[in-house]
């Protein structure tokens, strides 16, 4: 009975494998299922080994038929023996096992058969050398299935002995095989894995998974070798803000990092990755408070480890210039010492002779930028010829760059440096930077287009200083009435800019466009209108014939003069007052005045032509929320005003006289100016204790 139910089997079994070679899909589909069910027993699994029907098997997979049961069969055949494994993979069955993974139906099988191959080593590095195996897999560990997840979590174990497979798990996003190995090997695997790393895509997810403490101070032992990887691979992991901060606590990463730039033995490229390395360690630390600033980080601002960076700003590796500026620039802004040591003249000079090289260029002028910035008074000194060789990159920068936000870092720094040297003007105009400025502050037309650009731009102007000839190629562009358009069009620092110009020219002195004028004493008004020589009508540029001037009349035509009144500037000065930057309402009441002042003018048409402008709710309005000085100046004029028109008297004046009294409680000279106006206006008494 016996030999008749095994005669029976066999006979199933080579028919079964007579079907498998048909050209008929139904037979082998059904060759298939006979294979699965048999090959549970053993002795099934040597037959079909002995007739050598695993390719058969194998390429079954790639036409579609039963593949379920395909899979089972070469799984029991590959359980039996390595020499089965090494048949299925001799028939590229890894490659073919490893498309099953992409469809919803077999999935389970292909892994656990992915699996069984995997015990043998030399398969294993075969499976994890096959395309998009690792990837697929890394992936079924998500897997909904637990079996799956579970059996995919078997098969990446025993993947993990091969460093390569392990590097591609890292590279699907699953750290855990890449950490464990770094941890374990030798230096020479640290250096390659840590290379490995370096050009990965990495993100926050990934990040998160290398916030391994162990695996940071391994990588930051390997400095040491002087090889290159590592510090790719630190620079990479520095940009991510959490990684840095890691670093940062390992005591040797930053003395480590340094020894390796200051080492003569260091290859240029390591020196160069070294130096970006630390730059980005900075960068990512900037976003910390300046109240704790990183222990770590405070060993770069020594006077020594200062001047050693410094000196990398020459170095003939173009790259490592511009580097070192990167790393220069992350620790200015939180080094009084490094600003200092910047600002002195041949530091600065080197910083200015760097914006000459493309390469360096971005860097360097964000880092003069940031110096200047620290240095209000202008007073760094520029050695030539480098002093002409940077202000003519900045000015190719401002004249010629398609990046707006560079454009107006080029104009800052231009309007920042040398601010009494009166060549730099000259060079501005022999540059060409003086039509840019003027297409600027014609083609800028709303506060929100681009305000920093025309901000700088107006700074510059302080380079072109009143009587000189590079002032007077500020009339000859027409940029006067331009100036009076900003008043009403520009942001707020623009405004004053604009106004402190127009205060410029109405006075022929300079006033610092930093907010930094002086306020003026009781009697001071009075010397500067004595000493303006009637800037309404000087003659700077010839002008257009309009209408008659209501204040000038036709003196204002025929002597070739710039008119405030006809220019349309009244209004806007008067708008000017009504903002609220102190510097800006010093300016326009400069400008103001100087209507006030002039010999040939008649004084009370000059008076109306302000009142008729709104000029005293301007005033007023300086009176309410301006500083000291404004409300010094505010109240000569408005004296001055009071005394000379009966229409201002009737309407604005008596809506004053609170903010007037309230001045009465402020100190004394306020007080006594107040008292002033409001005797004027017939509201206290002249004998009252207010003018004592």
């Amino acid at each position: 009975m016996e030999d008749q139910q095994h005669e029976k089997t066999e006979t199933k079994l080579n028919s079964a494998l007579q079907k498998l070679v048909s050209d008929e899909v139904r037979e082998v589909n059904q060759a298939l299922q006979e294979l699965q069910s048999l090959l549970e027993t053993p002795l099934h699994r040597a037959i079909v080994s002995d007739k050598a029907q695993i390719p058969h098997i194998v390429q079954s997979l790639k036409v579609n038929v039963n593949n379920k049961a395909a899979l089972k069969s070469l799984y029991h055949l590959a359980n039996y023996s390595d020499h089965n494994k090494m048949a299925i993979v001799n028939a590229g069955g890894i490659r073919i096992i490893t498309k099953q993974l992409y469809r919803c139906e077999g999935v389970e099988d292909a892994v656990n058969l992915l699996l069984e191959l995997s015990k043998n080593a030399e398969i294993a590095k075969k499976i994890g050398e096959s395309k998009d195996c690792i990837t697929l897999s890394v992936s079924l560990l998500l897997s909904l299935n637990a079996n799956v997840s579970e059996q995919s979590k078997r098969l990446i174990r025993n993947l993990s002995s091969d460093p390569n497979s392990v590097v591609k798990m890292a590279e699907a996003g699953y750290f855990q095989p890449f950490l464990s190995q770094f941890l374990q090997g030798s230096s020479e695997a640290r250096v390659s894995m840590a290379g490995a790393l370096a050009k990965m895509q990495l993100n926050e997810d990934n990040a998160q998974a290398l916030s391994n403490k162990h695996f940071l101070r391994g990588l930051v032992q390997v400095l040491s070798t002087g090889s290159l990887s590592p510090l790719l691979c630190i620079k990479k992991l520095s940009t991510f803000p959490k990684l840095a901060n890691l670093l940062l606590t390992i005591s040797p990463t930053i003395p480590t990092i340094l020894n390796l730039i200051s080492s003569l033995r260091t290859t240029p490229d390591s020196k160069q990755a070294a130096v970006e390395a630390l730059a980005t360690l900075v960068e990512a630390t900037t976003h910390l408070p300046e109240a704790k600033p990183n222990p770590q980080l405070q060993q770069l601002h020594s006077s020594h480890n200062l001047s050693l960076l410094l000196g990398l700003v020459a170095s003939p590796n173009c790259q490592t210039r511009a580097q070192s500026l990167r790393l220069l620039l992350g620790l200015a802004s939180r080094s009084e010492t490094l600003t200092e040591l910047l600002q002195s003249g041949p530091n600065f000079s080197l910083l200015f002779y760097s914006l000459n090289r493309l390469e360096t260029r971005h860097y360097a002028l964000e880092l003069v930028n940031c110096v200047t910035e620290h240095n209000l008074e202008g007073k760094i000194d520029l050695l030539d010829p480098i002093k002409e060789q940077g202000i003519n990159a900045l000015v190719t920068i401002f004249t010629s760059s398609t990046d707006k936000e560079g454009r107006s870092m080029a104009a800052a720094v231009i309007a920042r440096v040398a601010q009494d040297d009166p060549t730099i003007g000259e060079m501005l105009q022999k540059y060409g930077a003086l039509r840019t400025i003027h297409q600027v502050i014609c083609t800028t037309t709303s506060p929100s287009e681009t305000p920093q650009l025309l901000e700088n731009s107006l700074a510059m102007l302080t380079h072109f200083p009143i009587g000189t000839d590079t002032s007077s190629h500020i009339c000859e562009l027409e940029m006067l009435p331009m100036l009076v358009r900003v008043l009403s069009t520009g942001s707020l620092l623009a405004k004053e800019r604009a106004a402190l110009r127009l205060a410029q020219l109405a006075t022929s002195s300079p006033i610092n466009i930093d907010n930094k004028v002086q306020p003026w004493g009781p009697t001071q008004l009075t010397k500067v209108l004595t000493n303006m020589g009637g800037w309404c009508c000087s003659p700077l540029t010839p002008r257009r014939r309009h209408s008659t001037c209501s204040v000038h009349g036709e003196p204002c035509l025929t002597k070739k003069q710039f008119c405030l009144i006809r220019a349309g500037a009244l209004r806007p000065l008067v708008g000017a007052m009504h903002e609220t930057k102190s510097g800006t309402h010093e300016a326009a009441l400069v400008a103001l005045s100087s209507i006030l002042c002039e010999e040939e003018v008649s004084l009370v048409k000059a008076v109306d032509a302000i009142v008729e402008s709104e000029g005293v709710p301007g005033l007023v309005a300086i009176l309410e929320r301006g500083d000291s000085g404004a409300k010094n100046k505010a109240l000569d004029i408005l004296l001055m005003i009071l005394k000379h028109s009966e229409v201002a008297r009737a309407r604005h004046f008596p809506k004053s006289q609170g903010v007037l009294i309230q001045l009465l409680q402020e100190d004394d000279v306020l007080k006594k100016k107040a008292a002033e106006v409001l005797g004027e206006m017939g509201v206290i008494p002249h004998e009252s204790s207010y003018f004592g």
